[in-house]
Order: C-alpha cells, then structure tokens, then sequence
C-alpha cells in the first residue's frame, strides 16, 4: 500500500480546510495508522475523505473500510497500549486520541470501518447554539407590504446577498404580497432562508432566501397568462408574476380553483440566466427600492452536487458536507493515468462524468466537485444479502432527488421550535424533521441540536442516528424526531422516528402512514428502535409534518404534486389543513422529499 500517497493528500486537503501545521500532523498520523491496519488486518480496502462543516466550523472525515475478518475484541483493540505489532506503535487508542471524533464498526467475518473526524479551529462544533429564524408576515392591509419588503431584505443581508439581489428578493416579496392583498384579500407570507431543494451542475451554492406566499382565495383561472411578462396586477409594481419567475432561481406555482393559491421563490446569489435581459435584476424598476438592510452579511453554507447537506429554516454559515476523495487501500505498485490529470489506482472505477481534478482541488469553471471511489485488485465477491462490496463501481451519479419544506412558528414568533433539514453521504439522503419541545427559543434551540447533530452521523441508519441524536439533545428540552433515509441506488426508503411526528408516503395512488415510537429525543428514548422499510420509485411521495398541523390531517390528493416543487407540496398541505379563521395551532413546519420529475436536472 502506497501510505506516502494517503498521506500526502489527506495533508493536503486538510490545508486547503486550513488547518494548522499540528492539526495537520495529527490528522496523518491518524490515517497512516488506520491505513496500515486495513492493509495488515483487512487485507486491503478504501479510504474516503469529506469536506464537512457544522454550524460554521469546517471539519474534515476519513473513513476507512475493508472486507476482513473483522476485530474478534473491540475492547482489546481499543484498550491503552495495545497495538499490532505492525503500524505506528499507536494502535486504536492512539489513533483515537489525535481525532475529535471515532466510529468504529467491525463484525467478524464481514469486515472493519473506522470513521474519524477532526475539526477546524480544534473542537466540536457548537450544539444547539443557532436558532432556525422564519419570517411570518400575515397580509392583511397595505401597511403588511412594506413589512414583507423588509422581512426579505433582513432575510437577504443574513443570507449574504449583495445589494442587486437584495432588491430581487424585496421585489419578488412585495409582488407576492400585493397579490395576496388584490386578488385573495390577504394571505400569508413566509421568508425563510434554506439551501436549494437540489444540487445543481457546476460546483457548490450558497444558501437562499424562499419566499413562500399562502391564500384562501379563489385561485387562478389562466396560470399561463398570470405567468406571462407584461401580465401583472392592478395596483402592483408593475413587475407580475413572470417578472418574479425570471429574478428567481426558482419560482414555482399551485393553484386550486376554490381553495387557493401557493407561490414559492427562491432567490441566490447569482441570479439565474443573468437576471433577467442585460443583467437586470428588476431593482431599477422598483419604486422607492432599497439596498440590503443594515447587519452583517453572514456567508451561506454550501451544497455539493454527491455528498451535500441542505438543510431548511437553518441560519445560514450553518452546515454543509462534500465528498474530497477517496482512495484505495491496497497493494500498490504505480500509478495509472486517471482522468482529470489525477492520479491513479490500478483497476480505478474512475471519476463521475463530467467530474475532474484531485483530492481536495476547487472546482474549475464549469466543473462541479470531483468524487472518485477508487478500488485495487479484482472486484470482491458479493455480499451474503447479494450488496456489492466496498470495491465495487460507486462512481455511477446518484438518482434525482429533491427536498423542501416550510416552517411556520407559532404566533408570529422569530424563532421556530421545528426544524428540517437533508444530508446525503454517498448514494444515502437522509431528510430529517424535529419538533423541539414546546414552542419558543428553547423548543428552537433543542430542534437546532437535532440538525447539527445530524450532520455527523450522515452515513448511519435511522435507527442508529436517532440513538446518537438521543445523547447529542441530553440537556435541552428534547425534540420529537423522524428521520427517513434513501437509498438512491437501491430504491429504498428507511424511516424511524421517536415522538409525535407524523410522516406518510404516497405510493401506487395511495398513502399510508409511517410510524414512530413513543418518547422524547435527549430526554426518553424506547428500548428498541425498529425502521419502516419501503421501495421508492419515481411516482413516490414522502411527507413529514409536525403536530402544528390537526391530528385528523388529510394528505394532498392532487396528483400533480409528485411532481411539484417540495417546498410547494408542503406549503400546500399546510394550507389545506388551515384556514384564515382557524391557523396552524403550534409551531408547524412540513418537510416533503420527491423524485426529480424526468424533464428537470
């Protein structure tokens, strides 16, 4: 095994994360053990290392893996001063001590992994100390308007828009209020600042401001012309509801004669298509328009095209990962040209098409961020359970795959006790909701614990997740959590939750429900866990909601919805199981995950 090579680039890719000559030290030494081990005791493997960060702090992950034997006593091997005899005279508990975080997995026969994690500066990053921040704005009168107007620019400063698409997001926000006032008499208004429902082609993003606008009114007969440039309100800007789908990144429309209206837009930091013709971002034409409100720019997380963490009503800077690279631990005698000018492993799956560059490298232009598995000697046998081993071809990109949600707090509060978000780790997307306890800034502080959390155990089953969330939300108030894993590649959904969180599934036509074990995450957890297993197909619909919405909740019957925007889909079932008498009841927020319709990327 080539333990120069490992070497070499996991430095490198923890000094392109910044860390510091001794964090950097640590770091390798802990690998060239791990390493070793899988080459002496494993007979060979792989390494994979990830670009993570949580709530701000950068972090790097290394997970090695083979298919030996596996460790007969874990307790010995983790024991001080035991070693094997072959590596660094460090041995587990060495190799331990130098990393923030150690995993390791390891059943007799089928074979070891070990997952470490360090972090930039070194420590762990903070629990529980961001806060989801959700603007409400009922449009009731004029005056609710200008206070939309404003709830866009506050959420664009945070987000860290500059001032072209500050004044974007202010006009799309007041377009859709003054519909709400003209044509519904009065909805609802709910900015958020989320990352995009998918990753897109060319490299990572910043998160964005949504923008979701809620009527009882009477709907819109001609959607169509309602979308047309030129076609616009009586009483508006001027600018229409083309002009608000042409300044968004994403712009997405519902309407059910009879029952209402749900708008939804997302706008970045770079405007889609250029903003508009020459650039424009509509500013110009907004009367009495404003630049950025005045506050501190927070930089937006990032979300990669294999491996991202996109999360929903998460203050932004909050939490990201991506895939570096991965490299194979086995014998090694040269290295084969590999595409994008990076080194090689003999019998390499290669890299992801359309993918280039070495471990660690920023992404050229055009270019998204480059993830290669790579595997020595020849392919391993299959798994009893017919799986393919670690060695076998992970370069294929993953299946479409979207996540959205909405989540309104109770009363027009700034902070939401709820909170959702998604992370993917490889072929796996995990979409998490969490009901903190109560509602209020301890409720969001407990839910904020859950997220921050998550984003450490990625890799793991529900089931495991939600006993590790259990320790992380010890000393908060404690949460309601439903987790609901997917297997891309397999087709398969995995779903547990513990408390009152509900999620159903929509397949063949028909939905049912998912269910939860009773108990409070951090504060009680049931004894055993056991997860709902269930085929995904492209017809496949999953909704998770909390109790903010009535028990006796009836799912969306419109069939169109599978292939809507998530964030469309959740905002509709909210207003389904409201009214403008009768208001969600609690903090509410609903998380939906849907295939990619085949049209979109």
């Amino acid at each position: 095994m080539d333990l120069v090579w490992v070497r070499q680039h996991v430095r490198q890719a923890a000094a392109r994360l910044g860390f510091g000559l001794v964090e950097q030290t640590k770091l390798v030494t802990a690998a060239s053990e791990l390493a070793r081990n899988t080459l002496v005791h494993g007979g060979g493997g792989q390494m994979e290392a990830t670009h993570i960060s949580s709530g701000g702090v950068q972090g790097l992950r290394l997970a090695f893996s083979d298919e030996g034997p596996g460790i007969a006593d874990l307790d010995q091997a983790l024991s001080d001063g035991y070693t094997s005899g072959d590596g660094l005279g460090m041995g587990l508990s060495g190799a331990r001590r130098l990393v923030h975080d150690f995993e390791i997995d390891s059943t007799p026969g089928d074979g070891t992994t070990v997952r470490v994690t360090c972090w930039r500066p070194a420590a762990a990053p903070p629990r529980g100390g961001l806060m989801p921040r959700v603007w409400d704005v009922p449009v009731r009168d004029s005056t609710r308007v200008r206070d939309a107007r404003v709830a866009a620019e506050s959420a664009a400063a945070l987000a860290g828009l500059d001032e072209r698409r500050t004044a974007a997001a202010a006009l799309v926000a007041t377009e859709l209020a003054t519909n709400l006032l003209k044509h519904a008499e009065g909805g609802q208004v709910l900015i958020d600042i989320v990352a995009p429902p998918a990753p897109r082609e060319g490299g990572t993003e910043s998160r964005v401001v949504q923008i979701a606008a809620i009527d009882h009114g009477p709907g819109i007969a001609d959607m169509p012309a309602a979308l047309r440039d030129g076609f616009s309100t009586t009483g508006s800007l001027g600018a229409g509801l083309g002009t608000c789908q042409r300044l968004a990144d994403d712009f997405a429309l519902h309407s059910t004669p009879g029952r209402g209206t749900v708008a939804v837009a997302r706008v970045g930091t770079t405007p889609r298509g250029g903003g508009g013709p020459e650039g424009r971002t509509g500013a110009e034409s907004m009367p009495g328009g404003r630049g950025p409100a005045h506050g501190t720019a927070v930089p937006g997380a990032s979300a990669w095209s294999e491996g991202g963490a996109l999360a929903g009503g998460w203050w932004p800077g909050g939490d990201a990962h991506a895939p570096v690279g991965a490299v194979a631990c086995g014998a090694l005698t040269g290295h084969a040209a590999a595409p994008g000018g990076a080194p090689g492993l003999p019998g390499q799956a290669g890299s992801v098409p359309g993918h280039s560059g070495v471990l660690g490298n920023e992404p050229g232009p055009g270019r998204t961020p480059w993830f290669r598995t790579a595997r020595c000697g020849a392919p391993a046998a299959p798994r009893p359970d017919g799986r393919p081993g670690p060695s076998g071809d992970r370069s294929v990109p993953v299946a479409g795959v979207r996540a959205g949600g909405v989540n309104i707090p109770y009363g027009g509060a700034e902070y939401s006790g709820d909170a959702w978000a998604w992370v993917r780790s490889g072929d796996r997307l995990t979409l998490m909701l969490a009901d903190g306890l109560g509602h209020g800034p301890e409720a969001a502080r407990a839910s904020s614990a859950a997220v921050t959390a998550l984003y450490r155990w990625a890799h793991l089953t529900p089931a495991e997740s939600l006993r590790r969330l259990h320790d992380a939300l010890k000393g908060t108030r404690g949460a309601a959590v439903a987790l609901a894993q997917l297997d891309v590649r397999a087709g398969l959904l995995r779903f547990a939750g513990i408390g009152n969180v509900g999620a159903r599934l929509r397949a063949d036509g028909t939905w049912r429900p998912l269910l939860s074990r009773p108990g409070i995450v951090g504060v009680h957890r049931p004894a055993t866990l056991r997860e709902e297993e269930a085929d995904w197909a492209a017809d496949r619909l999953l909704v998770l909601h909390t109790d903010g919405l009535p028990s006796r909740w009836t799912p969306p019957s419109d069939a169109g919805l599978s292939t809507a925007d998530p964030a469309v889909t959740a905002a509709v079932a909210i207003r389904d199981a409201s009214s403008p008498a009768r208001p969600v009841r609690d903090d509410t927020a609903v998380a939906v995950l849907t295939p990619t319709p085949p049209e979109r990327p």
